[in-house]
């Protein structure tokens, strides 16, 4: 075969810039319906809260005088990705505990069902009302580098949390069990469409520099619950 032509390699440049872009649409979406989950969860607890999207992190939450900063990452991990990446200047978990102002309480690193094959090693922590499937690392078993880097930022093995989601990564099976969550966690009749909604809500607070267009919260909700009242009447109506 003769030398690839400079058309053969800009094509193949191409190809790995769009399958990038496919991967990066993916995480968004994984993001935006893990803080959905969330928003689900609290407002089954009657929590009041505030949630916000590409803040200082993937998501960031407010909740009884505390602070979360999460990350949501879609794809499998390891130990060794989390702990270090050799294509990345800093690893998942060096990015998660930034906090130059030390203003979290909590930093949460989350993935879907079956994504992390070293959760099952951890030890099971205090559920504080976004999900149940959240473990924190064993002070006496830390992976090499980690006890360094929670002392240099001053963080207690308790502030860091992992949590698996109940749901996998495909965006449809995510979509089908949030709808049937909030029914199950707040007796709300959450259709598609709101869902829908919500995630292009999210998008816009995401993407806007307005002040008044940074955090979502539990009032959400109650505006679907009295919509939804409102549409019941006059079904019977229309009867």
């Amino acid at each position: 075969m003769g030398k690839e032509s400079e058309r053969e390699q800009l094509e193949k440049d191409y190809l790995k810039y769009s399958d990038s872009g496919k991967n990066s649409l993916k995480g968004y979406n994984f993001q935006t319906y893990s803080g959905i989950y969330f928003m689900i969860c609290l407002n089954g607890k009657n929590k009041n809260f505030k949630i916000g999207f590409e803040k200082e992190d993937d998501i960031v939450i407010y909740l009884d005088d505390l602070k979360y900063k999460i990350q949501a990452k879609s794809s499998e991990l390891q130990w060794n990705k989390i702990i270090s990446n050799k294509k990345e200047e800093l690893s998942i978990l060096e990015k998660l505990l930034i906090d130059p102002k030390n203003e979290f309480d909590f930093y949460k690193l989350c993935f879907p069902h079956g994504k992390f094959n070293g959760f099952k090693e951890l030890k099971e922590c205090h559920d504080r009302g976004i999900g149940k499937e959240c473990k924190k690392m064993n002070r006496d078993k830390l992976k090499e580098g980690i006890d360094k880097l929670l002392e240099e930022k001053k963080i207690k093995v308790e502030q860091v949390i992992f949590q698996e989601f109940p749901f996998n990564d495909d965006i449809d099976s995510i979509k089908s069990f949030l709808i049937g969550d909030a029914l199950r966690k707040t007796k709300l009749d959450f259709s598609e469409s709101q869902l829908n909604s919500l995630a292009g809500l999210i998008f816009e607070y995401s993407a806007s520099n307005n002040s008044e267009k940074k955090y979502l919260n539990e009032k959400f909700f109650k505006e679907i619950s009295e919509e939804n009242k409102i549409q019941k009447k006059i079904n019977v109506i229309l009867e």
